[in-house]
């Protein structure tokens, strides 16, 4: 009998950690730009393929699934540091610190699937997210939100 209640007792706790992990509601929109479209940089072939959108206070935050291949010889390096959100007010906006954004080395053959996000303000609804790993902007995608 203790067994049956402990057992009980260990499901729901579980299934209610899991509801509370659920993801923000977010918002997808079709975009008419340039998602889902592939840039080669480097032998790097990244897109983003998908944009949504939740809600951050006073703000929005962009989530931005990202899809990298490496079809170098070698291992090569990508973050969502290398990325950046440049808005039509001309303001350059850093990857949102406070969540999980993707980063990893990506073997030689392989390619890596993660997300990063952009805090931006409510009125903005477009922008040209750049790669710029250093200081040299190698590829821009325009995007609506």
């Amino acid at each position: 009998m203790k067994k049956l209640i402990l057992t009980f007792v260990t499901v729901v706790l579980l299934a209610v950690g899991i509801v509370g992990c659920a993801a923000p509601d977010t918002k997808e929109k079709e975009t008419s730009n340039e998602v889902n479209h592939a840039k080669v940089v480097d032998n790097l072939k990244i897109s983003i393929k998908k944009v949504a959108i939740a809600e951050k206070g006073k703000n929005k935050q962009l989530e931005l699934d990202m899809l990298v291949i490496n079809n170098d010889s070698i291992e090569q390096p990508i973050g969502a540091n290398d990325f950046k959100l440049k808005t039509p007010d001309g303001k350059t906006k850093a990857i949102d610190g406070s969540a999980v954004n993707f980063g990893a080395v990506i073997p030689k053959g392989k390619q890596l699937e993660g997300k990063m996000y952009f805090e931006v303000p409510e009125s903005v609804t477009e922008g040209t997210v750049v790669y710029q790993p250093e200081k040299k902007v190698l590829a821009e995608w325009k995007i609506k939100f």
